[in-house]
């Protein structure tokens, strides 16, 4: 069997799902950069959030504007999202502090919330929107990129609280430890996900600004775009850590 036979199957991606990838990538990177508990590693790890999202917007916006996409698409968005939105912020809140038992349980309660909103988003999808290019018109439930909330919140603990969120504010439950802001908000998030409450689509309206376009962005700007908001993102990033 030939090296390229091998490769087949990523030859068949579009565009879109290379960027998709990209986003199971900046999840994935996140994770294992926490495993260094030092910096630069954990400030590489929160850099890798917002990269993450950009990818996770752009993929359905290209697929759409090059009217292309591949079988796998959808299904490498779910999987890409899991990864980034889903355990990567609970790995975070883990590596931060957050062990305890009650802790644990309440994390795991949050990705498997991600999970099955997730395969509920697929299963029903096709229906609610039609056409595959077209954008879903309403979301049901909040989207698993709601955890990034939960990430700027140990950021902001991190980085200005030293730890006080992840670490220092904590009791016992039956000789466990527990850190009740941190571990109820991951719950909350996670019955946010698989309620089915209707939430608009705030990426769409957000790019919308006239009637005659519907987009203000065309796929050739995202690289300006994706600079605009590296960027910033750095000299926040280099700002928290000269003042902490």
């Amino acid at each position: 069997m030939s090296s390229l036979s091998i490769l087949n199957l990523f030859r068949e991606f579009s565009i879109a799902d290379w960027i998709t990838l990209l986003n199971a990538f900046c999840g994935v990177s996140a994770i294992l950069f926490w495993n260094d508990n030092k910096l630069p590693y954990l400030d590489m790890s929160f850099f890798m959030f917002p990269i993450a999202l950009i990818a996770d917007i752009m993929d359905g916006q290209v697929a759409r504007q090059l009217k292309k996409t591949s079988i796998y698409g959808g299904d490498l968005d779910s999987l890409s999202d899991v990864i980034s939105f889903g355990v990567a912020p609970c790995v975070m809140a883990f590596t931060l502090g957050v062990t305890g038992m009650w802790d644990v349980m309440c994390l795991c309660f949050n990705v498997l919330c991600g999970v099955s909103r997730l395969a509920r988003f697929n299963v029903t999808s096709a229906s609610m929107r039609g056409d595959k290019f077209k954008k879903m018109p309403r979301f049901e439930g909040l989207p698993i990129p709601g955890n990034l909330s939960l990430v700027v919140l140990l950021a902001i603990d991190h980085y200005f609280l030293n730890y006080f969120l992840t670490q220092k504010f904590k009791f016992r439950i039956l000789g466990k430890h527990f850190h009740p802001i941190v571990s109820i908000l991951y719950v909350v998030f996670g019955f946010l996900m698989i309620s089915k409450v209707k939430l608009p689509h705030l990426i769409k309206n957000s790019f919308k600004f006239s009637k005659k376009k519907k987009s203000v962005l065309n796929v050739q700007d995202y690289p300006y775009l994706i600079r605009y908001l590296c960027i910033n993102f750095s000299k926040k990033i280099d700002i928290a850590i000269m003042s902490h």
